[in-house]
């Protein structure tokens, strides 16, 4: 089943459409790619993108860059996470 946020909505008087984006639906962690982008971070932790990103380019976060691609591995993000709950 595919979420939908509408990016768009119809407001009186203006268009008659509205536009949808497709939010990924994380419902198994081993459906998963080995490296998460910001996308799927942000769905993985039900956050939304910006707040990925923010995360993604904090300190002690880990994430690899190449180039100037941010990726996260999908341990290192479970591992992170384990010790913010032990804290």
């Amino acid at each position: 089943m595919d979420q939908t946020v509408n990016a768009f909505p119809m407001t009186a008087g203006i268009g008659t459409e509205s536009r949808s984006i497709k939010k990924p639906m994380i419902n198994d962690y081993n459906q998963l790619p080995v490296a998460l982008n910001a996308e799927l971070v942000a769905a993985m932790l039900g956050i939304s993108r910006a707040g990925a990103y923010n995360l993604i380019r904090s300190e002690g976060f880990p994430t690899l860059y190449i180039g100037k691609r941010m990726i996260v591995p999908k341990d290192k993000l479970l591992t992170w996470m384990n010790k913010r709950l032990n804290a």
